[in-house]
């Protein structure tokens, strides 16, 4: 359940953030209705309404209304193991650090940025304002998740805005490319903080999941070592792991059920003895629901094990569940074969989290897809392997075009050098990088992007590869341009 409630508090903060910014917005409207002069006063007031916060409001709904069917809970017991009975992480935490001291390290990280940038000034000028903030966010969001990275958003936004707008109430046309990137960037820092929050749920179900397989595989290897070696401790060891377990004769015959098989079956253990296999574990294709033929006398003579994936078990009371079987012969110290021993687990609750992973990457790769900004996925060997559906609206081009190095066919010929040059030193020394490139758009024009990307982990620390964002700035530049040929 830890998963379902990270992602609906993800949802909320993503709701009340998108209906303060949309309610700042029509406040803006309704008071340029009343005390602007003149037309072109509201229609600046509209425009800035719409970038300014706008925009900003959609992205966090939209991602809002993407991340909702998310939030229901888990199955109950998914928090605790099937084979031990022991609590499991129901949180894959950040860092060990209290939520205080998450919300100050967001500021921290912040105020580091400032600094960065105010070094950077003499390098980058106007240009980028927003280039070392991006870091900030990032980390601020991987320690602590969507509300650090909020915040450090809004200080951003409160650090970087303060020197575009000079003194004075009027609002000149010149800076509604102030205001669009800021909108842009509030925009692009609510997706980023709110996909990884969610992936970061994501990969606690994950971690969960993998370590009630590895406590599951480590008892049916201990219960295979104890069947080998110390016969005599059999019925104990059985007893005693989550597994389900039925030994038979050589017939067929059930001769003991362990607690185990005796939840999944409905069969006491007395009951069942004397009674056939096949009566007792009555199992039909999962899909078909055909009733699947016993396979213990053909293994029986061939002396080999089998399994049997995804079965599903009609207990005694009528209810089903989805297991995992596998089955050998039971051969004596002469080599005689004297019976089966059937071992099988419970996996509806494993194949309900699989199906919740599966339905958080295409979450993903529709939210990525919605969002205004162009993003691209590359792998550990630096070739692209994702790109959104802005990217390619934007270049025109197939998805298999722009795989691997095909995405570097759209970069002007003057920049590609210096472009794989600066992307493939930050890629072998794992640190987010910031480019500035002509890319050709689907009418064959060359645009001036700024190319964001950072390095992404596994749960495990592994490096992955790349997660990066282009957005269009030639409006921009072409509007710098303007301003400073006007002041001259």
């Amino acid at each position: 359940m830890a998963y379902g409630s990270d992602v609906q508090r993800i949802t909320r903060a993503l709701n009340w953030i998108g209906s303060s910014a949309l309610g700042l917005g029509i406040a803006i409207v309704v008071w340029a209705l009343w005390w602007t002069r003149g037309v072109d006063d509201f229609r600046t007031a509209v425009i800035v309404a719409a970038l300014g916060f706008g925009l900003p409001s959609l992205v966090a709904l939209t991602l809002a209304w993407l991340l909702d069917p998310l939030t229901e809970p888990e199955p109950p017991g998914t928090a605790k193991s099937a084979v031990s009975g022991t609590a499991l992480p129901t949180r894959r935490p950040a860092s060990g650090w209290p939520a205080v001291a998450q919300y100050i390290a967001a500021v921290i990280a912040v105020g580091l940025a400032a600094v960065l940038r105010d070094w950077l000034q003499p390098i980058l000028g106007e240009m980028a304002p927003f280039a070392t903030f991006y870091l900030a966010i990032v980390v601020a969001g991987w320690m602590g998740g969507f509300g650090p990275s909020a915040l450090a958003t809004a200080l951003s936004l409160a650090i970087v805005s303060r020197p575009l707008w000079p003194g004075g109430a009027d609002l000149p046309p010149y800076q509604l490319g102030n205001v669009a990137a800021l909108g842009v960037f509030a925009a692009i820092a609510l997706a980023i903080g709110g996909i990884t929050a969610t992936m970061r749920a994501t990969a606690a179900a994950a971690d969960r999941m993998s370590a009630e397989t590895k406590a599951r595989n480590a008892a049916l290897q201990s219960a295979e070592s104890e069947l080998r070696h110390e016969r005599d401790r059999i019925r104990v060891t059985l007893e005693s792991i989550g597994d389900a377990v039925i030994t038979t004769d050589v017939d067929g015959v059930v001769t003991f059920l362990n607690p185990a098989a005796e939840r999944l079956t409905g069969w006491r253990s007395h009951d069942a003895r004397g009674v056939l296999l096949e009566k007792v574990m009555e199992l039909v294709d999962e899909k078909s629901g055909v009733r699947l033929a016993p396979l213990l006398d053909i293994n029986a003579q061939a002396r080999k094990p089998y399994t049997t994936h995804h079965a599903v078990l009609i207990d005694r009371k009528g209810s089903s569940h989805i297991i995992d079987e596998s089955g050998a012969p039971i051969i004596d110290d002469q080599g005689a074969h004297i019976g089966h021993v059937v071992v099988f687990r419970d996996t509806t609750e494993a194949r309900h989290t699989q199906a919740a992973l599966l339905e958080s990457e295409a979450r993903f790769r529709t939210t990525a897809d919605t969002a205004p900004v162009l993003i691209w996925m590359a792998n550990k060997t630096k070739a692209c392997d994702y790109v959104n559906r802005q990217w390619l609206e934007f270049t025109g081009r197939t998805l298999e075009q722009e795989l691997g190095d095909g995405w570097a066919d759209g970069v002007h010929p003057e920049d590609l050098d210096r472009c794989l040059a600066s992307y493939a030193g930050a890629f072998d020394a794992r640190r987010q990088f910031q480019l500035e490139y002509r890319l050709r758009r689907f009418d064959g024009e060359y645009r001036w992007v700024i190319d964001s990307g950072v390095p992404r982990f596994a749960p495990d620390g592994e490096f992955v590869g790349y997660i990066g964002a282009c957005i269009d700035v030639t409006d921009q530049k072409k509007a710098r341009h303007l301003v400073a040929e006007s002041a001259r």
